[in-house]
């Protein structure tokens, strides 16, 4: 408002005129340690000495100290990134703010333990910084799937609960406000071990024998198991629990057949779990001259299909 006396008469006009809004072009450094506690310097124009500033979602910065009409020198507090790195300067009534000006670190992270059995359930430990010195409510993500029961410990620390699965390897990463770390195969499953097969006596060469495979680590649920024994895949696999997958196997006429459980990405090898010999009843004639060259039925079972010798 703008007020002109003459005499004893007064005129006025509201609105007349302004201070200029205050500009900031810097902020030195720009990126600070969740912990907060470090000083930056805002540099720009149009600070006043009473100027105050803020950042992110109108928290107020510990200390502001006015140095000049271009910087002000500030305490940056404890925080993540809650936004697009906001910081604002008030003069009077004057504001003046620039977005994407403003970082807090993200989070570094290692996975312990990095291995978890296929059941899930497993509590993980995140070890890193920068995680805030308050809970913000962490998230944490094995793969593409959101951890079980996130939870903040400290600044370095938080934990989660790994869900079901098989995979070999997978990502993980921890999401403080805004600010997201990741590492590439941080964490995997268990790999399927086969600790032991069952098969029909007499019977496998038939091709439609059912092979049990007992082991671990075939997954809490059906994540469609592949079996093979020997060189030959099982027609038909089926899993039955965390310990247990069967098949109907596939013709195969090796002595000693070796079996392979597949799942996700992961196989487990049972080496030599059975063998299968042809059967033999009886021959014809049962006798010979002794210049031989004469022929010889054989009979029995399981001499396999053609081509078998």
């Amino acid at each position: 408002t703008i007020v002109m006396t003459v005499a004893e008469s007064a005129g006025s006009l509201t609105e007349a005129w302004s201070w200029d809004v205050p500009s900031l072009s810097s902020l030195t450094p720009a990126n600070h340690p969740a912990t907060g506690g470090t000083s930056m310097t805002i540099q720009g124009s149009g600070f006043w000495y009473s100027s105050a500033a803020r950042i992110l979602e109108g928290t107020a910065l510990e200390v502001s100290d006015w140095v000049s009409t271009t910087a002000m020198l500030c305490k940056v507090p404890a925080g993540v990134n809650v936004v697009s790195g906001v910081v604002a300067v008030t003069a009077g009534i004057q504001v003046g703010s620039a977005t994407e000006f403003f970082t807090y670190d993200a989070p570094i992270s290692s996975f312990k333990p990095a291995n978890f059995p296929t059941a899930g359930n497993s509590k993980v430990s995140i070890f890193g910084s920068s995680f805030g010195a308050a809970d913000y409510s962490d998230k944490a993500r094995l793969g593409g799937t959101q951890a079980e029961a996130s939870g903040w410990v400290s600044d370095s620390a938080v934990t989660c609960r790994a869900a079901a699965g098989v995979r070999a390897t997978l990502s993980g990463s921890v999401t403080v406000g805004s600010a997201i770390d990741s590492m590439t195969e941080a964490v995997s499953y268990d790999a399927p071990v086969v600790s032991g097969v069952t098969a029909a006596p007499h019977a496998v060469a038939s091709g439609v024998t059912r092979v049990d495979h007992a082991g671990g680590a075939f997954g809490s649920l059906d994540y469609s198991p592949g079996a093979r024994v020997g060189a030959s895949a099982c027609g038909a696999s089926a899993w039955v629990s965390d310990s247990a997958v069967v098949c109907m196997v596939a013709a195969s006429f090796s002595s000693v057949a070796r079996a392979v459980v597949t799942v996700g990405e992961r196989a487990g090898t049972w080496s030599s779990p059975f063998s299968y010999s042809p059967i033999l009843l009886s021959v014809s004639p049962a006798n010979h001259p002794t210049p031989g060259g004469s022929s010889l039925l054989v009979y029995g079972a399981e001499f396999g299909g053609s081509g078998a010798t």
